[in-house]
């Protein structure tokens, strides 16, 4: 069981996929180290996503415990220009770019580093949390690996079956 706050109860109604309910207290937790003023969470709703998900037979709030044996909720940043796109068709191989582990979908447990893809603009920073099927084809990086990611810790996977979105974020 994931433990966290229930999101439905701010915003008075029931979510319908058992394990999106609950927005983790450690992803809550996190935004204490952005320094963020405001923040807006949007649940994000894609029934085609959430069907095309695999998901692994466990989910571990911490990354390295999930890595190579099952889910975990990591964060994904991203300039504005991308924010409906990735609402409507998920985090996408067409669209990936190349970074540091390859050409992937990217997520790191820390806002901080996500924070760092997101660009300014009149209407905010824009940032996702993605449930992350860390299981197989997947690769790491971070202060504790050969990879040049000294601060933060950060995975990809290679497969858009591997990542479901599940919580905008706008920040101010």
């Amino acid at each position: 069981r994931v433990e966290g706050l229930h999101y439905a109860a701010s915003i008075g109604h029931r979510w319908r996929t058992a394990y999106t309910q609950r927005l983790p207290r450690r992803m809550l937790s996190s935004w204490v180290m952005l320094r963020v003023d405001k923040i807006k969470i949007t649940k994000v709703v894609n029934h085609s996503r959430l069907r095309a998900f695999t998901r692994a037979s466990s989910l571990d709030l911490n990354p390295a415990k999930a890595f190579r044996t099952g889910d975990t909720f990591l964060f994904h940043g991203c300039p504005e220009s991308a924010v409906a796109n990735i609402q409507a068709e998920g985090l996408q191989m067409q669209f990936a770019s190349d970074g540091m582990l390859g050409r992937g979908l990217y997520g790191a447990p820390d806002p901080r580093k996500s924070a760092t893809y997101c660009k300014h603009s009149p209407n905010g920073k824009f940032m996702f949390i993605c449930r992350f099927n860390l299981k197989e084809n997947v690769k790491h990086a971070g202060p504790d690996t050969p990879h040049p990611n000294r601060l933060f810790h950060e995975y990809c996977v290679y497969d858009d079956k591997h990542v479901v979105v599940l919580w905008m974020l706008k920040l101010r």
